[in-house]
């Protein structure tokens, strides 16, 4: 047996059917849902009229509240069902919302959800959750909110005052226009009170556009109340409730927003309004995650481009000290990273080897770094030491700084034999506590050498006397 195929009539006088279970309105399609020919006829068609058997109206006409059912005539040889809406007793003195205004629809609609099962349901489970907290009094059902000028009111599910703070809660069930929505935030923003909207699920990724627009205006944050967040109000004498949030985190050079969720107290939330003028309540700060977020990639990429250009130069500079570098290899090669250290606001010399340029510092940290003499003809690190305290004392600091941060300390041991190392230690020390001038380093370097050698940088800037103030070990 071939199953008709599935369409929708194409004269319809009722575009609606309306669930009394949530409040909401279905259309033809929402209503039929995703199944085939036989899951529409065995769970609607036939579905909904043993409901009324058993004396359940739930699917009802919007306009006249009376019962319903899904009707449909074939076509072409009963290959097509086509299906529509129809009264269960059709006297012709409904039309539905034919010819009904926008404003009468949507307080229709609105008057209906709040008469649902769900919502009554819903609304029982807020009463019951505040009624656990004691930090809530005044708590009303379906009672007024006049404006503080007296001239309009809303009527919101549940208002309470939270430490003396007038708080509305409104439950979210069915599509609700966005100018409704606007309308509510600006009555309760402009009477200092604060906004609650509660969903019934918090599926974020099937949220309906009314939802959406709560949603990412309440800065990515949704909440809503359940058998198991009453138990725990009820438990822990808080008003509980589950929430669910978009956070940003960066992952592979992007970010990427992932769905988080978790219950928390009502004394959790923020309350504020957003650049917009939206006020929002919301228990995780997406948009300042957001900006944070957005740094950390900045620093992110940064990072891997100052590590790009450290390797860069690198590349080029500890072959230079080797003396492995042809003239022609410098010549090419040395305008090209003058160029690119200026884009950074960093000076480099005309030349890699200048005088009163960065070179003999440069040979000392390379050296203390990579532990054997770099640019030197020495055979040991102790001897470049006793090399840059005879000769090159302004050098010691970054040199020493730099021992230290790569952990040379035994290595300087095993070649001093002689102990006569240790013993310019206890001297040069002395000379940097006192900030004799010839120990000194030229501060002129400082931007370039923290920028090559990050694991020296923060002590680099400082004064000698404020690290070298508490006894440390000769060889460090």
């Amino acid at each position: 047996m071939r199953n008709p195929t599935i369409e929708p009539a194409r004269k319809q006088q009722h575009q609606y059917i309306l669930d009394r279970q949530d409040g909401s309105w279905l259309t033809l399609h929402e209503f039929m849902g995703d199944g085939d020919y036989g899951d529409v006829i065995a769970e609607r068609r036939v579905g909904v009229r043993i409901e009324i058997a058993e004396g359940q109206d739930r699917y009802v006409c919007p306009a006249c509240e009376k019962p319903m059912i899904l009707a449909s005539h074939r076509i072409q040889n009963r290959s097509k069902e086509r299906f529509y809406f129809k009264h269960l007793y059709d006297d012709g003195s409904c039309s539905g919302i034919a010819g009904l205004g926008a404003k009468t629809i949507n307080a229709m609609r609105f008057a209906q959800t709040k008469e649902s099962v769900e919502h009554h349901r819903l609304k029982a489970m807020i009463l019951a959750s505040i009624e656990h907290d004691p930090a809530f009094t005044d708590t009303l059902a379906e009672r007024r909110w006049v404006d503080i000028e007296g001239e309009s009111w809303r009527q919101p599910d549940i208002q309470s005052r939270f430490n003396g703070q007038r708080v509305a809660f409104e439950v979210q069930l069915s599509t609700t226009f966005l100018h409704v929505i606007v309308e509510r935030m600006r009555f309760y923003q402009r009477n200092d009170g604060r906004l609650l909207w509660l969903f019934r699920d918090l599926d974020a990724e099937h949220f309906r556009l009314a939802e959406q627009d709560i949603f990412f205006t309440n800065n990515r944050n949704a909440f809503r109340v359940t058998e198991q967040t009453v138990a725990l109000s009820r438990a822990h004498k808080h008003f509980l409730l589950e929430c669910v949030w978009h956070e940003p985190c960066v992952t592979d050079g992007r970010i990427e927003t992932r769905l988080a969720q978790r219950i928390v107290r009502f004394d959790e939330l923020k309350f504020d309004v957003s650049d917009q003028g939206a006020p929002r309540t919301y228990f995780f700060d997406y948009e300042s995650e957001k900006v944070r977020s957005e740094q950390e990639l900045i620093d992110r990429k940064r990072v891997m481009r100052d590590q790009e250009i450290r390797q860069s130069f690198e590349s080029f500079y500890l072959p230079f000290l080797r003396h492995e570098l042809t003239s022609t290899d410098i010549e090419e090669r040395w305008p090209q990273l003058v160029s690119l250290f200026q884009s950074l606001g960093l000076a480099l010399p005309e030349h890699p080897f200048t005088v009163d340029g960065p070179y003999n510092y440069l040979v000392a940290a390379y050296s203390a770094r990579e532990g054997v003499p770099v640019g030197l003809g020495y055979g040991n690190l102790v001897q470049v030491a006793h090399y840059l305290v005879d000769k090159r004392k302004e050098t010691l600091w970054v040199f020493r700084l730099m021992l230290e941060a790569h952990d040379r300390a035994n290595l300087m041991r095993e070649y001093d034999t002689t102990q006569r190392w240790r013993q310019k230690v206890t001297q040069y020390r002395d000379a940097l506590r006192r900030e004799d001038p010839e120990y000194m380093p030229n501060r002129a370097f400082d931007r370039l050498l923290s920028f090559l050698f990050p694991e020296i940088s923060e002590k680099l800037v400082m004064a000698p006397r404020q690290l070298l103030g508490e006894p440390r070990t000769a060889q460090s």
